[in-house]
């Protein structure tokens, strides 16, 4: 009978049916603690999109020309992971560590405490994690399952299991201060592939890489689109704004003023860039100018019998010759007199 009288309570197989350390494998190698493990993840990911969080963020307050700016931005974007990117790759490949687990000093190995190499690193297991966020809408559930997988008795989640890996303490970084259990008591005999073939990896990375220009092309129009609304918002709020100064002033002279007028409008509008404010002495008169920029133009027509005012506002903000129309009356808000994808 095979003797189980010094065996961990929790692991299925008897101390005389472990395997042997690796020759040169510290035999105290530790499981990367959990918390450990999702900083550096959260590195990683901040690494990946901090680029695009920037853009974003910058293009909310863009006062400037928005098509020069954002091209520079997504230049440099495009830079980081041209070189990021292969970075990665590399020290997976050679190292089993990704830049987030180098500074966290935790690595990926076999079961035998070694570098699994390009293929298990970087095919098989971060490919398979590619795989199931790249589902759409499925993608996240999948994954945040994957995740929650770690708080198994041997910390490995779904894409560790299909490439047989795991995440130890690297050399040098002494033992973690919680109770995470040892390589050599948690690792599967015969330290095979986890029966991943060269097929299904290829599979698992160009299905990733599908799903990520998926993603990209439902995410991008959908920024642009974003933005150009933004824009696009000054116009009915200026609108709104002429409208109250109107108000005012019929209630302080007993009459409606008229400003400007379509040929005007339409010569001033400035599409893609913002522009400085013209005014005149008819807005003077009205007591209304503009916050700062503007990408509109404005006017404000009075009924011949002088009881009603229509006011007007146009844009050309994506600068494709078609104009955005709002429009309203005395008694109203601005509403968008053209299609709603006109910007």
């Amino acid at each position: 009978m095979p003797d189980y009288s010094h065996t961990n309570p929790f692991d299925p197989l008897p101390a005389s049916a472990r395997r042997p350390p690796a020759p040169g494998m510290a035999t105290d190698a530790v499981l990367a603690a959990r918390g450990t493990r999702l900083a550096a993840r959260l590195l990683d990911q901040a690494l990946f999109y901090g680029p695009v969080m920037l853009i974003a963020v910058v293009a909310m307050g863009l006062p400037d020309d928005a098509s020069d700016v954002m091209g520079i931005f997504f230049g440099l974007c495009a830079l980081s992971w041209l070189v990021l990117i292969p970075t990665q790759w590399y020290f997976i490949g050679t190292r089993g560590q990704s830049l987030g687990k180098m500074a966290l000093k935790i690595r990926v190995v076999d079961s035998d405490g070694r570098n699994p190499g390009w293929l298990r690193a970087l095919l098989y297991r971060e490919g398979a994690r590619g795989l199931l966020g790249a589902v759409p809408y499925l993608g996240l559930v999948v994954s945040l399952i994957d995740s929650l997988m770690i708080f198994r008795r041997d910390y490995r989640t779904w894409h560790d299991q299909l490439a047989n890996l795991y995440v130890v303490r690297a050399p040098g970084a002494g033992l973690e201060d919680g109770d995470a259990p040892r390589l050599s008591e948690v690792r599967s005999p015969g330290g095979g592939g986890g029966g991943a073939t060269l097929v299904l990896g290829a599979a698992v990375a160009l299905l990733a890489i599908g799903g990520i220009g998926v993603a990209a092309a439902i995410a991008i129009p959908n920024f642009i689109t974003m933005q150009m609304k933004a824009k696009r918002s000054e116009v009915p709020a200026n609108v709104d704004g002429i409208v109250a100064a109107e108000r005012a002033y019929h209630a302080a002279n007993g009459a409606w003023l008229p400003v400007s007028n379509e040929a005007a409008a339409m010569a001033e509008v400035s599409g893609k860039a913002p522009r400085d404010w013209a005014g005149g002495a008819d807005w003077d008169a009205l007591g209304w100018a503009p916050s700062g920029t503007v990408r509109g133009a404005y006017w404000v027509e009075v009924s011949p019998d002088g009881a009603e005012i229509l006011v007007r506002g146009i844009c050309d903000v994506d600068g494709d010759g078609d104009l955005a129309v709002y429009s309203t009356d005395a008694d109203a808000r601005a509403e968008m007199t053209t299609d709603a994808n006109v910007y």
